[in-house]
């Protein structure tokens, strides 16, 4: 199967659903903590869509993107409102944070919400809500069979980002994602890198402290979106959980 007709596939799956759950785990360098996990909920009509992720295993430092009808909201636990407000979580402005938690129209938020996972939320979110520009735009090529947690799968890799894409072959969904990480075609990022670094240690060695070697190691290294469960079209109005925008 050629990338345009896998992808065709794909949005005609995401398009047909009336309902989805999904959760998983990921693994990166440039957040808070090295893991965290994710959680997605969505019906079609009435048009509602919960997304979290967190860091840690609880609920301490938990982000939460809502949508009903054609508004959104992000929302985060006390402790992350108070770092993030202060402009020293995930690298956000206070003022872009204090816009992204207004209440407003979903098109323009997720854009912000995009920001804070590093992407991946576009993999996810943007398939589901119809009339927003997303990943299935981008130029993409066909890498290989894979296999996935005992699912076979396409690899798609998109041709002018670094990212990764399984998608399942039985049902076309997205099962995971590696995204950034060194350059797909060219090893022009990982060489500056490798200079850089020599020549911090030869100028300066006793600043190029084991932190900022790591730094410059994890600078390569992709975040890893590991979708570990999915269900879909088993939930109506009656049964979708229930929650609200939250006053700020």
């Amino acid at each position: 199967m050629d990338p345009e007709s896998l992808k065709e596939r794909i949005k005609l799956m995401y398009d047909s659903i009336d309902s989805y759950e999904d959760s998983g785990t990921y693994l990166s360098d440039r957040m808070l903590s090295s893991g965290g996990w994710f959680k997605t909920v969505y019906l079609k009509s009435p048009l509602q869509l919960r997304f979290e992720w967190s860091p840690d295993a609880g609920e301490k430092n938990k982000q939460v993107f809502i949508v009903k009808g054609q508004q959104g909201q992000h929302l985060s636990s006390q402790s992350c409102d108070e770092l993030m407000a202060q402009g020293k979580l995930f690298w956000i402005p206070k003022s872009a944070y204090l816009k992204l938690r207004s209440v407003q129209n979903y098109k323009d938020i997720i854009c912000g919400v995009r920001g804070v996972t590093h992407g991946f939320s576009d993999f996810t979110i943007s398939p589901l809500l119809s009339g927003t520009a997303y990943w299935l735009s981008q130029k993409h090529g066909l890498l290989a069979d894979a296999f996935l947690n005992g699912e076979d799968c396409f690899l798609l890799r998109e041709i002018y980002n670094p990212n990764l894409i399984w998608v399942s072959k039985s049902d076309f969904m997205i099962r995971r994602c590696e995204l950034g990480g060194p350059p797909l075609f060219s090893e022009f990022y990982s060489i500056i890198l490798t200079i850089s670094a020599t020549l911090a240690r030869s100028i300066s060695p006793h600043t190029f402290t084991p932190e900022i070697q790591n730094q410059l190691k994890t600078a390569l290294e992709p975040d890893v979106w590991t979708i570990e469960s999915i269900r879909y079209n088993h939930l109506s109005s009656e049964t979708f959980p229930d929650f609200d925008f939250r006053e700020t």
